[in-house]
């Protein structure tokens, strides 16, 4: 069985410093050796033995006949402790193994949300995807998929003529109308494989009536290969002598907590070393497992004392932990809405194709808190998605949310008037809910899965 720890909303991934092979895993997962069928009543056993034993709510699982349900997906459904957990899921364990740990993915690259007006548009777009080598651009409207309006496509009508797989991609035409001018283009898009950058955008700002120089990270993924990215960011951070910083999480569900832990730890600095960031307690079957994380030493120091961090209702589980794991330590200025409220990480089990992703521990900062719930924000901004990240090079426009953590900075700026909805907790249980109503339509697999 392959071992794969996650901290994430929409996958799994490898972890270095995770617990050692003999886990939890070890006396209760459903054993092939015993039955090697990948038929469906099979699978349902295995995803329920494991989801009785392990999972984080295991006493909460009602009882129920595995063969009584059409699928290993409808079944999780049903016995997940959904008061606490609409986190568990199953998913296809070769993409996820080539996501966290290749920095690699199959697809068109890009995610999409709505705008003020209600029109879909591009939020991110990967360098290296489709959709990047043909030159979109966040902010950019999409019009119609092969002659189809966007707003009529199903996830299955998507799925088989847009989507594809690695083994048939398709080819589709977009029609697209263009960010800065307006213009309607038509590009043909040709799903495939390409490498994720998981920085989205970096710079660095000054003002007049500011006396320091203030960083700005768009960070969207937590993967194993994004180390030297973040590695890189922050020494250009450092040469640039920079005193406050912008992280800008707003679209980060998670991914490897080591990641996080190094992350936190370029921000936290050296001064903060081997101070505890996180500890992680399993069900009273599997307490020897508890495990902690904490804040790194000789990976660079800004010398920050305080953190200003861009969050929304998609900011979740890894990139809690570097808010919450910060919090007992120096000023975090949360600007935005509530974070998602994912305080778990789960091991992957794989059998016959599928990976059963179920909570199995929940994280606690320093100051014995866990996210559960969802992390508020200290000032209310807005996503403007009619604008790239950063600054536009031509008009000097700034990202709407960048430029509300600007003003928090050099002028002590804070819009405290939060509306209700989006600033509301999930703690009755429901991460779907807690999700704007333009996230809730990107879950369907339109350009792959929610982020």
């Amino acid at each position: 069985m392959t071992l794969i720890l996650s901290a994430c909303g929409g996958g799994s991934s490898s972890d270095s410093n995770s617990p050692s092979n003999d886990d939890p895993q070890a006396s209760s997962v459903f054993d092939p050796a015993t039955n090697d069928s990948c038929e469906s009543d099979v699978q349902n056993q295995w995803v329920y033995n494991n989801m009785q034993d392990y999972y984080l709510f295991y006493d909460q699982v009602p009882t129920v006949n595995p063969q009584s349900f059409a699928s290993p997906e409808e079944l999780l459904r049903a016995v997940r402790f959904e008061e606490r957990d609409p986190f568990s899921f199953l998913t296809d364990s070769s993409s996820s193994n080539l996501q966290f740990e290749e920095g690699r993915e199959y697809g068109l690259g890009y995610r999409w949300g709505l705008d003020d007006n209600d029109n879909p548009r591009l939020t991110r777009v990967v360098d290296d995807s489709p959709f990047g080598r043909a030159g979109l651009e966040r902010g950019d409207i999409v019009v119609s998929i092969n002659a189809i309006p966007w707003n009529e496509y199903s996830a299955e009508l998507f799925q088989n003529t847009v989507f594809g797989s690695s083994d048939a991609p398709v080819t589709s035409t977009w029609e697209i109308i263009k960010r800065d001018s307006g213009e309607t283009i038509q590009v043909s898009i040709t799903g495939a494989e390409y490498a994720i950058n998981t920085v989205l955008h970096k710079q660095y700002f000054t003002n007049p009536a500011y006396s320091g120089s203030i960083g700005y990270l768009a960070f969207s993924r937590f993967l194993q290969t994004s180390g030297a990215e973040l590695q890189s960011v922050f020494q250009e951070f450092n040469d640039n002598n920079i005193t406050d910083l912008v992280l800008d999480l707003r679209y980060n569900s998670g991914g490897r907590v080591v990641v996080a832990e190094y992350l936190a730890s370029l921000v936290a600095g050296s001064s903060r070393a081997n101070q505890p960031l996180y500890e992680y307690r399993f069900n009273d079957k599997y307490t020897q497992y508890n495990y902690s994380l904490e804040l790194l030493n000789n990976v660079g120091d800004l010398d920050l004392s305080r953190v200003i961090i861009l969050t929304r209702s998609g900011t979740a589980s890894a990139s809690e932990i570097v808010i919450a794991g910060l919090q007992p330590y120096l000023e975090v200025v949360t600007m935005g809405t509530r974070t998602s409220g994912k305080p778990y990480i789960q091991y992957g089990r794989s059998r016959c194709g599928k990976q059963l992703n179920a909570v199995e521990a929940e994280g606690f900062n320093a100051a014995g808190v866990s996210v559960f719930g969802g992390i508020p924000a200290t000032c209310y901004a807005t996503d403007d998605r009619t604008s790239d990240f950063g600054i536009h090079p031509v008009t000097g426009r700034l990202e709407g949310m960048l430029e509300s953590a600007l003003d928090y900075v050099v002028f002590g700026d804070c819009d405290t008037n939060f509306p209700q909805a989006k600033q509301a907790s999930n703690s009755a249980g429901s991460f779907t809910d807690s999700l704007e109503s333009d996230e809730k339509q990107g879950l369907i697999e339109i350009g792959g899965a929610l982020y």
